[in-house]
């Protein structure tokens, strides 16, 4: 989870296209494992199947369309003002928000207790 963090600022400061597409996608599996710890946290907690599916769709079905609509509309909108570079941290950050907050803050459980 935490490397999502540095891949993210690797790739402000990378020298040659090449690496950019490395730290991009180095980024990309990090976001894809904190997505599925997000779920599997989800399925441990929820009371019942039904809110199960509810939360699903929260998350894949309109949580992912809307980021993705928001992360161009915010290209479009500041991207020439504040250059790329900045672009992707700014837009990385929201990223790993939800994630740490799961893991210090609710993640309550000692290891061996049910």
């Amino acid at each position: 989870m935490y490397l999502s963090i540095a891949f993210a600022v690797v790739c402000s400061i990378v020298p040659n296209y090449y690496t950019l597409l490395l730290s991009r996608a180095l980024t990309g599996a990090c976001a894809g494992f904190n997505a599925s710890i997000i779920g599997v946290y989800v399925a441990k907690h929820v009371s019942s199947k039904e809110v199960l599916s509810q939360c699903s769709f929260l998350f894949e079905g309109l949580a992912v369309p809307v980021g993705g609509a928001w992360i161009s509309f915010l290209g479009w909108l500041i991207l020439d003002s504040i250059g790329w570079r900045t672009f992707v941290l700014v837009t990385s950050v929201p990223l790993f928000i939800p994630p740490i907050v799961i893991l210090h803050c609710c993640g309550n459980e000692t290891p061996g207790r049910k």
